[in-house]
């Protein structure tokens, strides 16, 4: 039998993830179409206790004032009228950030820091400038889209500064060290969530085991990023308060002037996400008599300097095809490497170039071809699923509308 929450909400699944105070439980909203959603499930504690009142009244408080777009969003808050207790409904989404980083390589710090962390910060950000200090930030409690969307959660023991004082009962127990500083709440406020911020960064970024404050040297000397950057997460985790950026919109204007000053000194390089169809593996394995699992280095290692593009007409197609926006329409493509040619397509709805088929024309009519058609000169390709779908398709697009240019008509032959 179906369990039921709140005469409203049907359990899929039991639970999606479990912690001290709360379980989070896929569910079907039966006054909403069936949409699904995720519902915080507070556990019972011995009669008395008023952690849970308390926890729950911050959550909701929290989430009610901070209206985000990398917040969860919060649907509907109250007590199941069959266990009694307490619960709320938030926005749906799948992974957590924890998840979401194990499941692909490392990303470069620059890039983590443009998809993941500087949405992360102006959320924390704008709850500061409300007021609400978070006291829980780490990598268990952000959650990722399914298209590489951040959004901060769990503000369960939250604080809101201007109101809901804990008198004898403290939330602030719960942290989670080393993500919370060693000083007491008293000495740091909102650059609590500074030092977690920068912790988390740490934690992302060089994927070395953070266990406890000591292990910060260690991870700070192995991270792969800009000196300036370095600094900044080491100010951010320092153990003194008073050398940290006091609060999260303090920080934010630090990074994005950071961002800014890396953006002036080069363009940035988008990122093309590839898809290898099976035809193109075998036929690049029997070229170049190559184990497959030599195939995505070498198409890699083709394409990786300077490759040009060009689009391919259809023989069905009028020339007026490439004439207006791409949007809702497949676009097919020659991507000229060193000795090979590629076929791409592109689709509005996919974050990934498809790589179709594949020829070995020599050097020289490569040569000849990439001299007469758009030089990638600030494209960058990988083999990896992208970090962020809306970003990784954004990009698609540029370099689709950069490439257009008069159509190369098709023929009888495939090259």
């Amino acid at each position: 039998m179906t369990r039921i929450i709140a005469d409203r909400y049907a359990v899929l699944s039991e639970p999606v993830r479990e912690g001290g105070l709360a379980d989070v439980l896929a569910c079907s909203d039966l006054e909403d179409g069936g949409n699904r959603v995720a519902v915080k499930l507070l556990k019972e504690l011995p009669d008395g206790d008023e952690t849970l009142q308390l926890l729950f009244r911050r959550e909701v408080a929290a989430l009610r004032e901070l209206r985000h777009e990398n917040i969860v969003l919060l649907r509907d808050a109250g007590t199941d009228g069959v266990s009694g207790r307490y619960f709320l409904t938030l926005e749906w989404v799948a992974h957590d950030l924890v998840s979401w980083m194990g499941s692909r390589p490392a990303p470069p710090a620059d890039t983590f820091l443009d998809l993941i962390a500087l949405p992360l910060l102006r959320a924390l950000a704008f709850a500061h400038e409300r007021k609400v200090i978070h006291r829980d930030l780490k990598p268990s409690n952000v959650l990722v889209t399914s298209d590489g969307v951040p959004k901060l959660a769990d503000f369960g023991i939250s604080k809101i500064k201007t109101s809901l004082s804990e008198g004898i009962h403290t939330l602030a127990a719960y942290s989670s060290r080393p993500f919370a500083p060693p000083e007491s709440e008293s000495k740091s406020s909102f650059s609590r969530d500074v030092f977690a911020f920068g912790v988390l960064l740490l934690a992302c970024l060089t994927k070395e085991p953070i266990e406890d404050y000591d292990d910060f040297p260690g991870a700070l000397d192995v991270l792969e990023a800009d000196l300036e950057l370095v600094d900044l997460i080491e100010s951010c985790t320092s153990l003194n308060a008073a050398d940290r950026p006091r609060s999260g919109p303090e920080l934010l204007l630090r990074v994005e002037a950071y961002q800014r000053r890396r953006r002036s000194d080069e363009r940035r390089t988008r990122l093309i996400s590839l898809e290898l169809t099976g035809s193109v593996r075998r036929r690049v394995m029997e070229e170049e008599k190559l184990p497959e699992s030599a195939v995505p280095d070498l198409i890699l290692r083709e394409i990786a300097d300077s490759p040009s593009l060009r689009p391919l007409l259809e023989d069905k197609e009028s020339p007026s095809h490439f004439d207006g926006p791409w949007l809702g329409e497949q676009r097919h493509f020659y991507i000229y490497g060193d000795e090979w040619s590629f076929r791409l397509v592109a689709s509005e709805e996919s974050p990934r170039l498809k790589v179709i088929s594949a020829v070995r024309i020599g050097a020289i009519n490569n040569d000849l071809l990439r001299d007469r058609h758009l030089v990638l000169a600030d494209v960058r390709f990988s083999l990896d699923p992208p970090l962020n779908y809306a970003a990784a398709r954004d990009d698609i697009r540029v370099v689709v509308e950069e490439g257009r240019g008069p159509p190369v008509v098709a023929t009888g032959r495939s090259w």
